[in-house]
């Protein structure tokens, strides 16, 4: 709630209330929100899970077994 707090003010001292930024803002979520958090996942499973399987650690193909299950999935 500070963290809004604050963005709040700096928009308003600043004068960046108007429609432009309103749309760059929510790009810019957009972008976060559908393009760079899956990409964790992603990253996770591409470097993570060959690391596992050559070294042998049970470990970390354990922590990717939990991270996305199956039941997880969409079905279609």
């Amino acid at each position: 709630m500070l963290v809004w707090q604050e963005h709040f003010q700096f928009y308003l001292r600043y004068g960046l209330r108007n429609s432009r930024i309103l749309v760059l803002n929510t790009l810019f979520l957009a972008i976060v929100l559908f393009y760079v958090y899956p990409l964790k996942f992603l990253l996770k499973i591409l470097i993570l899970y060959p690391v596992g399987y050559l070294l042998g650690d049970q470990t970390l193909l354990n922590d990717l077994g939990k991270m996305i299950r199956a039941q997880d999935m969409g079905h279609s």
